[in-house]
């Protein structure tokens, strides 16, 4: 119900292991020098970066694709309302969530690119970045709850108040260094929507007014678009540190 689901977290930890891998895939291509064998070809610069991304995006899209698809299976098997992972036992949402992991993707190969200019080994720039992005998502569910604690606790307490604005920045600027936490946000809001009794409930404790019937592409959330919005700023940005 609650912004604290042990399944986006278990999500968006996942997803920091998968985004880490692509380091010591993008590594291991340059330690066996298949890399350079492009450009010892007379490659253009253009044509060498363009296709060892294309390469490198098709892997991405095959751990997403395995990924929908052992979530999907398992919602239908679970069959259980009650639980997170049923929502995407509706092939609508399973897709929504399968375009939203595309575009992510699209900048995972670039930030491996980026990462890999700071460390010589691809164990070590793996592990940075896995502990990194795991932190990100897990300090974004403590300051999950410090906002629904302090609501909780203080009944005076509104959605608007200036502790509340801070968190709810704090938590975009992770969304933004972190890519799996924006996927985590997403996966949240996903859920605010499929059900009137998780909206209604986070609304009475927050004093929020997140709407049921907010388009999809809102930016107001339960809406996505900010977070889309993120997703591509990323995408840019990994593109210009290159």
């Amino acid at each position: 119900i609650l912004p604290l689901s042990v399944f986006n977290f278990a999500i968006s930890v996942l997803y920091a292991l998968v985004i880490s891998m692509n380091v010591m895939h993008v590594a291991r291509e340059k330690l066996n020098g298949s890399k350079k064998l492009q450009l010892l070809s007379n490659t253009n610069h253009l044509t060498y970066w363009v296709s060892n991304y294309i390469f490198d995006f098709s892997i991405c899209i095959v751990n997403i694709s395995l990924f929908i698809g052992i979530l999907a299976i398992v919602s239908i098997i679970r069959d259980n309302s009650e639980l997170d992972i049923y929502l995407f036992s509706s092939w609508p949402y399973a897709g929504y969530l399968f375009l939203i992991l595309l575009l992510s993707a699209l900048g995972w190969p670039l930030l491996a690119y980026c990462w890999l200019q700071f460390f010589k080994s691809d164990v070590t720039g793996f592990v940075v970045l896995l502990i990194f992005l795991g932190t990100g998502s897990f300090f974004d569910v403590f300051l999950s709850f410090i906002q629904i604690f302090a609501h909780i606790t203080n009944e005076g307490l509104v959605f608007e108040s200036f502790g509340s604005v801070l968190l709810y920045i704090i938590r975009l600027v992770l969304c933004i260094v972190c890519p799996n936490v924006t996927l985590k946000r997403i996966l949240f809001n996903f859920r605010l929507r499929s059900s009137r009794y998780c909206i209604s409930t986070l609304n009475r404790i927050l004093k929020s007014n997140y709407d049921l019937n907010a388009s999809f592409l809102s930016f107001n959330e339960p809406g996505i678009s900010i977070f889309i919005g993120i997703l591509l700023f990323q995408l840019i940005f990994y593109v210009l540190l290159l």
